[in-house]
């Protein structure tokens, strides 16, 4: 298999993971790919309330000088190690509206605030 074939394989990879990677992950897979894609970074930095416009940039900037073939090579190897997150349980959901709901009947057999009201708002 060709090394376009292999990034082309790792680009498809990436998409059809199980579960979205880490924040620093998603950084260096973006980075690493418009660097074997594109080359050095262009254009100005993001201005600073695009604040993930900014985080790529940085990204792609930091890979400055680095060569196509060794980006796509860092590309390929990575999704065979990339870190998912743990995904959020339906226990964990139910277990925090619980909470929720009993902070609420606290609060509103304690004291009248004006949202005890129309409790369903909380629901």
């Amino acid at each position: 298999m060709t090394d376009t074939a292999r990034f082309e394989q790792a680009q498809k990879d990436v998409k059809t993971l199980d579960s979205k990677p880490s924040n620093d992950d998603l950084l260096f897979l973006y980075a690493h790919f418009k660097q074997g894609s594109t080359g050095d970074v262009t254009g100005k930095r993001p201005g600073m309330l695009d604040m993930v416009g900014r985080a790529k940039y940085d990204a792609w900037a930091k890979l400055k000088g680095l060569g196509a073939d060794e980006a796509k090579q860092k590309y390929i190897d990575k999704p065979q190690g990339v870190r998912v997150r743990e995904p959020v349980t339906m226990a964990i959901v139910a277990q925090a509206s619980r909470i929720r709901r009993s902070l609420q009947d606290f609060f509103c057999s304690n004291w009248a605030l004006p949202s005890c009201a129309s409790p369903a708002r909380f629901r």
